[in-house]
């Protein structure tokens, strides 16, 4: 009797760890792909720090951001903490030198989604900026901010809302 509670249990916590391996485990994604090509190339990182259970997702369009097609967007990031011991995960990219950016975002926490409107902005050479998804109550927005070398920031005003993307 005790061979079997014990054969049970193992059976059972191994059943249980592989959930928690694919709860706390991020998606794997397509990986953008741009290998800086200078320092004067900008560096966008993004993510931030959390206190409760919620992921966020970011995508980013370098293509041809004008036309604004879904499918010229490339899923960048996912952030997320659970229940389950899953940490933050956060993204560093780099772009081409003056080449504007669109990015795309959505937000789960608690049953509920939220996704702001897609932001375009064309990062200035050499800088770095920081991206991240932002909610107030029942409204989700985008930060976007700008960090200079000496680690001073500063809000990025030049933003410009596009709509939804065409698919």
């Amino acid at each position: 009797m005790r061979r079997i509670f014990i054969a049970g249990m193992v059976v059972l916590l191994s059943g249980c760890a592989s959930l928690m391996s694919s709860l706390t485990e991020p998606p794997q994604y397509s990986q953008y792909s741009y290998v800086a090509q200078s320092k004067a190339d900008p560096v966008i990182v993004f993510g931030g720090e959390r206190d409760r259970y919620e992921f966020r997702e970011f995508l980013v369009n370098i293509k041809d951001v004008v036309s604004n097609k879904c499918d010229d967007f490339i899923k960048t990031a996912f952030v997320g903490k659970n229940g389950f011991g899953g940490g933050e995960i956060t993204k560093e990219i780099s772009t081409p030198v003056g080449q504007a950016i669109a990015i795309r975002s959505e937000y789960y926490y608690m049953r509920k989604t939220c996704t702001p409107p897609v932001l375009m902005f064309t990062p200035q050479n050499g800088m770095h900026y920081s991206v991240d998804l932002l909610s107030d109550s029942d409204k989700c927005f985008l930060s976007v901010v700008q960090v200079d070398a000496n680690g001073s920031k500063k809000q990025v005003t030049k933003l410009t809302k596009l709509p939804e993307c065409v698919k």
